[in-house]
């Protein structure tokens, strides 16, 4: 018979020990990984606000409903979003894309009031929904005219 200089509880401890390590590291990956994914979407949202922007300050300036919101509906089916909404500053109107819910359309507001014409983006969670929106100024010759959610 041998004597194991490992006791139940020692063998206990240890596997504890290797058990919230393993849940430590794990949950930091994971959250480095979603922290990636979403630096990601950003820049994507960015991308796609560049190339809109020019062609929406013109319709925004317009008051062209219908064409921003076909032009919305194109840039959203092109480019896989959600949805997009456009905040017109001038008629405090807003476009929006069909489809989205009026919680998240209520969130991209309060978002549009607290960036004040900044970049800002969050996250909006409802049921199955996961929805990460950014604001994008809309201007022309420097006048801000919206702002665009995407």
């Amino acid at each position: 018979m041998t004597i194991s200089p490992l006791t139940p509880r020692l063998v206990a401890a240890l596997a504890l020990g290797v058990t919230v390590v393993s849940f430590v590291t794990a949950r930091r990956d994971v959250s480095m990984r979603i922290d990636e994914m979403k630096r990601t979407e950003v820049e994507r949202a960015n991308q796609q606000a560049a190339q809109l922007e020019p062609e929406l300050a013109q319709l925004v300036d317009e008051g062209e409903v219908p064409a921003q919101k076909t032009r919305l509906e194109r840039s959203v089916s092109q480019n896989g979003a959600v949805g997009a909404l456009i905040f017109d500053l001038k008629d405090n109107r807003v476009v929006s894309t069909a489809g989205l819910p009026p919680a998240l359309i209520e969130e991209a507001a309060t978002l549009v009031q607290s960036a004040q014409g900044h970049p800002k983006s969050d996250t909006w969670r409802q049921g199955p929904l996961d929805v990460l929106l950014t604001t994008h100024t809309i201007s022309q010759a420097g006048a801000p005219l919206g702002t665009l959610v995407i």
